[in-house]
């Protein structure tokens, strides 16, 4: 049975479906790699960070943690032909 993994950035080696990326089996996710190209993504504007209502503009802003901490993640998809 495939695994799947819904994260912002695709994994090396996985298929795009509706249930996020289908992983084999003998694939394991190279956290450093991911955390590099989520920075990347950032950089380049596709996706939004938004805390408590507020869009986060740098990746130097602090962040403080709490109990009711609202955190989304808004990814950016183009359209074709637009």
């Amino acid at each position: 049975m495939p695994k799947y993994f819904s994260g912002l950035i695709q994994p090396t080696d996985t298929e795009v479906t509706l249930n996020g990326y289908k992983m084999n089996n003998k694939n394991t996710i190279d956290a450093e790699k991911q955390f590099y190209l989520a920075i990347d993504a950032f950089v380049k504007n596709r996706f939004f960070l938004i805390i408590n209502n507020n869009q986060i503009d740098t990746l130097e802003e602090k962040i403080e943690v709490k109990e009711n901490l609202e955190l989304n993640f808004i990814k950016l998809t183009p359209l074709v032909g637009g």
